[in-house]
């Protein structure tokens, strides 16, 4: 609900001014408490959209200097593969093409049982030539 657009939006006002935020939920309530919870200061710096989230990356047409995910809650007690993950796993197809020399990944609920919600996206990205340099709570993820 927008903690951490909040964040990486003080973020950029503060250290990388020239970029911007683009925030995505499925959630129209969740976009506008995001938005209500940004600071007047850096909300110039950041662009909500209220859809969904494999959409909006399939169809974005710039380059991704830094991809957060976060979509979907985890419920450990689903069976096998969960709808978390496989849904992470398209964000990270549909914004592969999209990222640059030296993106940086940042997967969210990874040490969690049965993988979390990076389980799929984190072996697709050893497929893919990243390497993982941080593997706690969220897991970060650069080009070989």
């Amino acid at each position: 609900a927008g903690c951490s657009t909040s964040l990486i939006g003080k973020f950029i006002s503060e250290f990388s001014p020239n970029s911007k935020l683009y925030s995505v939920d499925i959630s129209h309530l969740n976009v506008q408490i995001s938005k209500e919870i940004c600071c007047q200061n850096y909300q110039s710096y950041i662009s909500w959209y209220a859809e969904d989230s494999i959409g909006f990356l399939k169809n974005f047409n710039q380059k991704i200097d830094f991809l957060y995910l976060d979509s979907y809650d985890w419920f450990p007690e689903e069976p096998g593969l969960s709808e978390c993950q496989k849904h992470q796993l398209e964000e990270m197809k549909a914004s592969l093409d999209k990222m640059n020399d030296k993106s940086v990944i940042l997967l969210d609920d990874n040490d969690l049982p049965n993988g979390g919600k990076s389980r799929l996206t984190k072996e697709f990205l050893i497929e893919s030539n990243w390497i993982c340099i941080l593997d706690l709570k969220q897991s970060v993820w650069i080009r070989k």
